[in-house]
């Protein structure tokens, strides 16, 4: 019997991957690929087996994995750490600190 996820049990495993314990549930996704692989292995065709690791196997984990950096990109955007580097032309205000030659900065290499 084959039980496929609702996009709400995916929404908690993402939530849950997101959590502080994101760098522990490395060896989940490894469990869950092995798993898979061996089940990918157990089928009667080629096609069958491939088929089996990419629809079970990869795609849900890098719809995961997608879904877990979409949070961590937007929460780091809400935060304010991801900052848009200067166009063209355009300096810094650590750039112009140094160029001021007030003396506090070190020198510009």
């Amino acid at each position: 019997m084959k039980h496929s996820l609702s996009g709400a049990e995916l929404c908690d495993i993402a939530l849950l991957l997101s959590s502080e314990h994101r760098d522990s549930m490395h060896i989940v996704v490894i469990a869950w690929l092995w798993v898979i692989l061996m089940m990918a292995i157990t089928e009667r065709s080629l096609a069958g087996g491939v088929l089996t690791f990419v629809f079970y196997g990869l795609a849900p984990c890098g719809l995961l994995l997608w879904m877990i950096a979409t949070q961590r990109k937007f929460n780091r955007s809400k935060r304010g750490g991801l900052r848009q580097p200067p166009a063209a032309g355009e300096t810094s205000m650590r750039e112009e600190e140094v160029e001021s030659g007030d003396g506090k900065h070190a020198q510009r290499d």
